[in-house]
């Protein structure tokens, strides 16, 4: 290989990126520095690797065969690294760990704690989005290890389970008393209620919708938030019913702030757990994180 190794880097982010800027900031370099050494690589290899357009760039055929290459060949060059830190009776090196808000302070943060704890030298680089986006990072190579709600996997994906979430419909005293006293006292006149959900929940609308009508609520409005936390406040707070794992509120339940309605409603629960490339693809470090889970959750 004639070329030098951070031409392929270089390639490699912004390909990930889908723009030179993007790769720019993440690399800590200028636009036309990464500009050029993109040049210079199209120009070694005489093939043109991506295609310009306003909104970034995007792969050609030739840079998308590149790619799967490239990408093998720098994940090979940081578990080489991370070996031979595990030489040494010291962990060292980067975990990088993908999850949502509500997953990372309801189920993340005890093992992390302790991981940290047990090594300390390891830098735990921590990501936050939605599981759908956890996943597709994980199978970018944005992230080592993941913790996500049930998700479909490739087949090159392992998933770990750490337990099930259960979703129910609860509202606070004021929505309970309304949905309530609708059932018993008069089933001919619908509950025109406020439904708030987080964005990407795995639910069938029609599904739902139907359960509510059969119940006498119709939904008059529907929230979507972008996180559990929103969606518990708001609920709190009498802005409508709330469609949340029974498992995140299980606080707001004990001291009465929301009350579950509609307690026949039956779902399939949500499998949650960690989610990685399958173990040839992993680092040692992201290798110790996925054991010490499995074994700390055998163990309950």
């Amino acid at each position: 290989m004639e070329q030098d190794l951070s031409l392929y880097s270089i390639f490699y982010t912004v390909a990930r990126n889908g723009s030179i800027s993007g790769a720019a900031k993440e690399l800590f370099i200028t636009q036309p520095a990464v500009s050029k050494s993109v040049h210079r690589l199209e120009k070694h290899l005489r093939y043109p690797l991506f295609f310009r357009n306003p909104r970034g760039v995007t792969l050609t055929n030739e840079g998308k065969n590149l790619y799967g290459y490239v990408e093998q060949a720098l994940t090979a060059l940081q578990m080489g690294e991370a070996s031979l830190n595990c030489l040494s009776d010291t962990l060292k090196g980067v975990l990088r760990i993908g999850t949502t808000t509500t997953l990372c302070r309801k189920i993340l943060t005890p093992y992390l704690k302790k991981f940290a704890k047990k090594y300390p030298q390891v830098q735990i680089s921590l990501g936050i989005g939605t599981s759908e986006q956890i996943h597709q990072d994980i199978a970018e190579n944005k992230f080592d290890v993941g913790l996500i709600c049930q998700s479909v996997l490739t087949e090159k994906m392992e998933f770990c389970s750490l337990g099930q979430l259960n979703d129910v419909f609860v509202a606070n005293k004021t929505y309970y008393k309304g949905v309530g006293s609708n059932k018993v006292k008069n089933k001919k006149k619908m509950f025109k209620g406020t439904l708030i959900l987080v964005k990407g929940e795995i639910i069938n609308r029609e599904e739902l919708d139907n359960y509510l009508q059969q119940n006498f609520i119709t939904v008059q409005n529907v929230i979507v938030v972008n996180s559990t936390a929103a969606l518990i406040e708001l609920t709190k707070q009498g802005m409508g019913i709330g469609f949340v794992a029974k498992e995140f509120i299980s606080q707001e339940i004990r001291n009465k702030e929301l009350l579950v309605v509609l307690s026949n409603f039956k779902k399939a629960p949500l499998s949650t757990g960690l989610i990685r490339k399958q173990q040839a693809l992993c680092n040692p470090v992201a290798n110790k994180f996925w054991e010490m889970i499995k074994i700390a959750n055998k163990e309950k």
